[in-house]
């Protein structure tokens, strides 16, 4: 086993610190921590120790660790951990993994978080597979997919990159590519029509350009929650989520349950229906297309875009489209699920 060398431990700490000082500023860690109780202290302890134990226990920068050293570190070190600080553990190193690899400091987070699996598997396999979807839900999920506003989505997913959409809005309104990029009001003015156009784009592709949009440079969890609730818990029937039981009257117990469902929103990664962005867009102008006369309001105000990029044409008195149905992009099962996992 190799030794740790005074330069290592320098750069493994100096490192780390300012790792983890990004790491900690991702929405979907911090929705984490915050449902499940976790501090920032806690989290660092755990990503310190692990980091720390490759370097002084098998002399390993960052690209240097193995599944082989990670799974002889569980031993040493995890072994006699409860099933909760397990959890901790297991999701925050698999998040970190994640994280590392978006930024290009390792390229085997798999392998590594292979091994972390493998030896839950082993010493606390219910507790592994409970969360191993904590992990996946984040990883090369929301890492820096936007940057400060200069560019929207350098990696676009789905078939949904931000700048193609608002170049369609550019041209529908006869405005130039450039002017378009220059006016930072475009996309706020026009921003229920873009997420019309979204094709491809999930839940937490809206929220963050929607940030943008409003002038920040990234979404941070009270900007998510506040979005969510705004935008998404108008049309949710809570009612039918919770099997027929009323929504829970202690404000502690509600705000645990709007934790996690903004959790379940944020990690799904599926593209959303055009429904549903029809029904977030009208939200957005402040009407619900539940309400017979906030359907013709919406269908008058986007009358020209929905003509010619959907074929709709405005109808006099058009039923109402049935809501407060379970949204695909809301896992309410696995919200319903973690809540009754606190509960206990």
């Amino acid at each position: 086993m190799a030794k740790q060398n005074d330069a290592d431990r320098k750069y493994v700490l100096e490192h780390t610190q300012e790792w983890l000082d990004d790491f900690l500023t991702n929405p979907g860690i911090q929705a984490y921590a915050e449902n499940f109780k976790i501090s920032d202290k806690r989290i660092r302890e755990i990503i310190r120790e692990y980091s720390l134990a490759m370097c002084d226990e098998f002399g390993r920068r960052p690209r240097r660790w193995t599944g082989t050293a990670t799974e002889q570190i569980a031993q040493e070190h995890y072994r006699q951990l409860s099933a909760d600080a397990w959890r901790e553990t297991f999701v925050m190193l698999g998040n970190y993994f994640g994280y590392l690899q978006e930024e290009g400091h390792i390229n085997n987070a798999d392998a590594l978080l292979h091994a972390l699996t493998e030896f839950g598997g082993l010493y606390m396999p219910a507790s592994t597979d409970a969360y191993l979807d904590d992990i996946q839900g984040y990883d090369g999920y929301n890492f820096e997919r936007y940057d400060d506003g200069t560019g929207l989505n350098p990696n676009p997913r789905n078939g949904f990159d931000p700048d193609d959409v608002l170049d369609t809005l550019a041209e529908f309104y006869g405005l130039q590519r450039e002017s378009k990029l220059d006016n930072d009001k475009f996309m706020q003015e026009h921003f229920s029509e873009f997420v019309l156009l979204a094709e491809g784009a999930d839940g937490m592709d809206l929220m963050l350009c929607n940030a943008i949009a409003d002038g920040y440079g990234r979404a941070d969890m009270k900007y998510i929650t506040d979005w969510f609730k705004r935008i998404v818990m108008p049309d949710i029937n809570l009612s039918k989520m919770l099997d027929g039981q009323q929504p829970p009257k202690n404000q502690r117990e509600m705000d645990a349950l709007i934790n996690q469902l903004v959790t379940s929103f944020m990690v799904d990664t599926s593209p959303l229906p055009t429904d549903l962005r029809m029904q977030f867009a009208a939200q957005l102008d402040g009407d619900s297309l539940a309400n017979p006369g906030g359907e013709q309001r919406f269908m008058s105000r986007h009358a020209a875009v929905l003509q010619e990029f959907f074929d709709i044409k405005q109808k006099p008195a058009q039923p109402a489209p049935k809501q407060n149905k379970p949204a695909k992009i809301i896992s309410f099962d696995e919200a319903r699920r973690r809540l009754q996992a606190e509960e206990k």
